[in-house]
């Protein structure tokens, strides 16, 4: 197994497999920090992990080195494959988790980002939602993912049920604000009914 660890911006960026034993070494603060991970920008940056201080994690996704490299990053990801400029804007810059990854990759073609992840609560639909916002060409395509898996033919089926129980009760959704226990109970209900 071979894996790579890169320091940027006072955080730790690791790529490729990292056995369990490295991990702990590896993920260990000084005695005098607080770490975190932000797994957003490690899959902006086709990393496995990115961890470090919160106040360097927003340097680091800031800096004008790691925009430009996840911007090469992400071009790669296309592998030929054209998009319109608010799907490369949100690819680079939107926040992302494996369920709405799913959704850009299958609506787009893009191979490698077709997991078939659903979401499995209010936080991801939450960037599930942010998606079609910021590109709205994917919301007159919604109706497809049923073909994705059981489960997003459900969340599909129901998304405008979902999304009108998460704006009543977490109105601020968006700037993650509130709670979405509700929206969080009927998620996992579809999930467990379509078997999953």
């Amino acid at each position: 197994m071979s894996y790579n660890v890169e320091k940027i911006h006072g955080c730790t960026m690791i790529s490729g497999p990292v056995p369990v034993t490295d991990m702990v070494k590896l993920m260990a603060p000084p005695s005098d920090e607080h770490w975190i991970l932000d797994p957003n920008l490690a899959l902006k940056l086709g990393a496995t992990l990115i961890f470090g201080p919160k106040d360097n994690l927003k340097r680091m996704a800031a800096s004008a080195e790691v925009k430009a490299r996840i911007h090469e990053h992400q071009s790669k990801l296309l592998d030929g494959v054209h998009v319109s400029d608010q799907a490369f804007a949100w690819l680079v810059g939107g926040e992302r988790g494996k369920s709405s990854d799913s959704m850009f990759g299958f609506l787009t073609g893009v191979k490698v980002m077709q997991h078939g992840a659903h979401p499995v609560d209010a936080a991801d639909f939450r960037r599930c939602r942010l998606l079609l916002e910021q590109v709205p060409e994917f919301n007159d395509r919604r109706q497809a993912l049923t073909e994705l898996s059981d489960v997003w033919g459900g969340l599909v089926a129901k998304w405008d049920d979902l999304c009108a129980m998460m704006d009543a009760e977490a109105p601020a959704w968006r700037e993650k604000l509130g709670c979405a226990s509700s929206t969080n109970q009927a998620i996992k209900q579809i999930s467990t009914s379509r078997g999953q």
